[in-house]
């Protein structure tokens, strides 16, 4: 018997391989159907249907309708939002707190169409989620033959940040009591900061996030393609439509959308050529996982500026209690830290509501990955 997350997978492969097929607005009516014939609750049934629109681009309903002629002339927009919702003590964000449109069909009209080059760029977190033998080369492969016109990685874009906040570190943290606060990758841990501890926010390091820096790499060499940012995470799709950012990211797919996407094409990656154009460094693949930011930190203090590397004192913590607890310590001046990296989910970014595997069978992958840098 399917659970929830697994009826709601088989919904958006649907709506995917009918946006893909061309057939959508033909089997409205069928998959309606599908939707009721999964979730005899109409409360679950509504809130699957709902989530399955926001994949599409769509506003949500109160109809237990999945698509009505309404929605024609909708499917092409763009609008993102994120409502966090705090639920016993965690930070809560998927499918459901996602209040808005995003990408799914839009995106699948624009790699069909390909009238303007799509570059995906990447996050290390992929490495493992579509199974152990999918390698980079052969995911690029996949993304090629879905349409993309190239695979970044969006750790290049965490190693240009690393490098900016080894050298922050040396510029504000010189005494007792200076701390630096990241990680700039993760949007639920500064929207913690910013709207619980609002006096913290000038410690915070400077720095876009991997996913920005690697997209402004993309447009500076490509400034009329497309930029299509593949993770775990669905904060990414607010991130990318903040107002001083937007328009560097157009859309963002989690993994559960992009295999949805894969199933729907027939595209097997783990059936690809393996095709690999690497371009990150260790440190920025491990960003990843829960201290890999630190590490990264650290070993480039080490090349760059040996003499500093002494004085680097860094934490760790992941999930919303542990963010919580250090962010107090801050506050109340006990932190023993000068280098604070805080990550919303547990595990870090592949920990993401948008992953496939868990994060504790994909954390050994993630390192591997770097060591093949």
């Amino acid at each position: 018997m399917m659970n929830s997350e697994e009826k709601n997978s088989r919904l958006l492969l649907e709506v995917a391989r009918s946006a893909w097929e061309g057939t959508l607005f033909e089997r409205q009516e069928e998959l309606c159907q599908l939707a009721q014939e999964e979730y005899q609750d109409p409360e679950r049934r509504q809130e699957a249907v709902n989530s399955v629109r926001k994949a599409m681009g769509l506003p949500t309903r109160s109809d237990g309708e999945v698509l009505s002629e309404d929605d024609r002339d909708a499917l092409m927009g763009f609008e993102d939002a994120l409502e966090m919702a705090e639920l016993q003590g965690e930070l809560a964000c998927s499918l459901d707190s996602l209040n808005g449109k995003a990408t799914l069909v839009p995106l699948i009209e624009m790699l069909k169409n390909r009238e303007v080059p799509v570059y995906a760029t990447v996050a290390p977190a992929f490495t493992g989620q579509f199974g152990p033998e999918v390698t980079a080369g052969k995911f690029r492969s996949a993304l090629l033959k879905l349409g993309f016109a190239d695979m970044a990685e969006a750790a290049l874009g965490a190693d240009l940040v690393t490098m900016k906040e080894s050298l922050e570190f040396c510029a504000h943290v010189n005494q007792p009591g200076d701390i630096l606060i990241t990680s700039c990758c993760c949007p639920v841990w500064i929207q913690l900061i910013s709207t619980r501890f609002p006096e913290l926010k000038d410690k915070i390091s400077p720095s876009v996030s991997p996913m920005i820096a690697s997209g402004r790499v993309i447009k500076e060499y490509h400034p009329d393609s497309k930029v299509v940012f593949i993770g775990p995470c669905m904060a990414k799709k607010a991130e990318a439509v903040m107002s001083d950012i937007a328009g560097v990211i157009d859309h963002v797919l989690t993994f559960q959308e992009l295999k949805s996407l894969f199933e729907a094409a027939g595209i097997d990656p783990t059936q690809e050529m393996d095709e690999e154009n690497a371009q990150a460094s260790w440190a920025g693949r491990v960003f990843a996982r829960t201290g890999g930011v630190s590490d990264a930190v650290k070993r480039t203090l080490e090349k760059l500026v040996p003499e500093r590397a002494g004085d680097f004192y860094p934490v760790k913590v992941d999930g919303v209690p542990d963010c919580l607890k250090i962010l107090e310590s801050i506050q109340a001046g006990t932190c023993e830290y000068n280098f604070v990296e805080g990550m919303g989910c547990k595990g870090g970014c592949v920990g993401g509501p948008g992953k496939l595997v868990d994060f504790a069978t994909t954390t050994p992958e993630v390192d591997a990955y770097g060591n093949q840098s």
